[in-house]
């Protein structure tokens, strides 16, 4: 078809533009059928890189559908092996462990290294 058009000097765009039926939304199907391309073509030839090579199972769509099946079986097993553990709140052992109790510094008055320092004058 680009053969053709070369040697006859037809603008390919511009009888596209006069055409109404390619004036709508959907341009791109009526494209690929009326210009026949191959969507999933190269311009190198095969001996250099064939896309054909590959089966249907290389799709992105299939290659998705099998990344889904593949997480949902890896987070159905994070699940079953999941302990589950019940909390129980441990009682506080010493008195700077309480929320009550202020934590002491080195600038209160009752702290051991204020009557330390103050020892030391």
């Amino acid at each position: 078809m680009y053969q053709q058009v070369l040697h006859s000097g037809k603008d390919m765009n511009a009888a596209i533009q006069r055409r109404k039926e390619f004036r709508n939304p959907s341009i791109y199907d009526k494209l690929i059928e009326y210009c026949s391309i191959d969507e999933k073509g190269t311009n190198y030839p095969p001996e250099l890189f064939n896309p054909m090579i590959w089966g249907e199972d290389s799709t992105y769509e299939v290659l998705a559908q099998i990344q889904h099946a593949e997480m949902e079986k890896r987070t159905k097993k994070d699940k079953a092996t999941v302990e589950r553990v019940q909390g129980t709140k441990k009682p506080a052992t010493s008195a700077a462990a309480s929320p009550d109790q202020k934590r002491k510094t080195k600038w209160d008055p009752n702290s051991a290294n204020s009557s330390a320092s103050a020892k030391a004058k």
